[in-house]
């Protein structure tokens, strides 16, 4: 977790996504005590779909659910990428300093 917040240069403040990534990568990675089987396969029976990682801290955007918006008005939002849910991103506001 430290290491994920320091090579990111992030707040400590948000240490909870790091923990959070950290277990999901984790949970995704074959360990030789299950004989290479990932944590998440030995419980499941089933391999993790892992086409949804991405890069830690990586630049995204995601839609403008605002209503009202003009026809010039922008609509994408910059955010930062701190983790993964089932089927979603965690995604961290960088003007805003909230978690989307």
């Amino acid at each position: 977790m430290r290491c994920i917040l320091f090579t990111a240069k992030l707040p400590k403040y948000l240490w909870g996504e790091a923990v959070n990534t950290a277990f999901y990568l984790y949970n995704r990675t074959p360990h030789s005590q299950l004989q290479f089987k990932t944590p998440y396969e030995a419980l499941y029976n089933t391999k993790p779909d892992i086409i949804n990682i991405k890069v830690f801290k990586l630049i995204t955007y995601y839609k403008n659910k605002a209503t009202g918006l003009k026809k010039l008005d922008p609509r994408a939002r910059k955010a930062i990428l701190l983790g993964f849910g089932n089927n979603l991103y965690r995604l961290y506001n960088i003007y805003s300093k909230r978690l989307t």
